[in-house]
């Protein structure tokens, strides 16, 4: 499993008496440059708007903004400048694994791959980046993702998948989005229709409920299929097996990335060997 992400180290900034909130002083700007918010409503990400710096974040910064899309530019909104920079450093392992110079135009093809694939709900696949690329070391990984969904919205594997050349294991239990997986989404992975199980559950199946109109997409299990005949009309009964055996059923010993959605159920031995 991958190791837990470093945590960045906040960056420092100094603000001048009367200066605005949104506009900081940093160490890594052009010197004497009031670093303001990156044009996104996120406004997460500070750069040098104002001149043409030669060198560092700021002149990628210039570089990338007469080429991202509106949507990228919301992207890269979402991340602080210590957070790009790890983000930049790791792509670049990936584009020169030998090492080497490579600026901003020699990352972009991958990046531009990264800022349009990153579907997680909270962009998590994104601050992940990094320490997920350090964790598989600059290869291909291989991940095992439990409520893949259909493969594509809201997932946390696929732009490792696109973007990386990752593979590995995607787990849905609920049958019309499995139906959706393996149909629609061109994943380049096992995908398993099942839910997983403590070893030993007799028979090896949940009920879980298929979702109303206007529920969104999410089935709940339900542990009295008899106590509302409502909701057993909606009830389908669904295989489930242990965590392991369903690595094992792909050829999976290990994984680089483990995604559990839980919609806010705990998971107890929900992953029980």
């Amino acid at each position: 499993m991958v190791a837990p992400p470093a945590v960045a180290k906040r960056e420092s900034s100094r603000r001048s008496p009367g200066q605005p909130a949104d506009t900081v002083t940093m160490a890594d700007s052009p010197a004497d440059c009031k670093l303001t918010k990156w044009p996104s409503i996120n406004g997460k990400l500070l750069w040098c708007k104002e001149g043409q710096p030669e060198i560092g974040l700021d002149a990628d910064l210039h570089w990338l903004i007469r080429r991202v899309t509106r949507m990228q530019r919301f992207v890269l909104g979402k991340l602080s400048r210590t957070e790009l920079l790890s983000t930049l450093e790791a792509i670049r392992r990936i584009v020169m694994p030998s090492g080497g110079a490579c600026g901003i135009a020699c990352l972009w093809p991958l990046l531009s791959c990264v800022l349009a694939n990153t579907n997680s709900q909270e962009r998590q696949d994104l601050f992940l980046l990094p320490s997920l690329l350090h964790a598989a070391d600059y290869r291909p990984g291989l991940y095992v993702e439990i409520g893949a969904y259909d493969g594509v919205n809201m997932s946390n594997t696929y732009m490792y998948e696109r973007c990386f050349n990752w593979t590995g294991l995607l787990v849905e239990a609920q049958p019309d989005n499995f139906a959706a997986l393996r149909q629609r989404s061109g994943r380049n992975a096992t995908m398993v229709h099942s839910a997983v199980c403590s070893a030993g559950t007799d028979p090896p199946v949940v009920y879980m409920t298929r979702p109303r109109d206007g529920e969104g997409n999410i089935a709940k299990q339900v542990s009295d299929v008899g106590r509302n005949q409502t909701e057993a009309n909606r009830t389908v009964a669904v295989p489930c097996a242990p965590l392991s055996r369903l690595m094992d059923t792909a050829g999976l010993a290990q994984a680089d990335f483990f995604s559990l959605d839980v919609e806010g159920v705990r998971a107890r031995q929900a992953i029980a060997h």
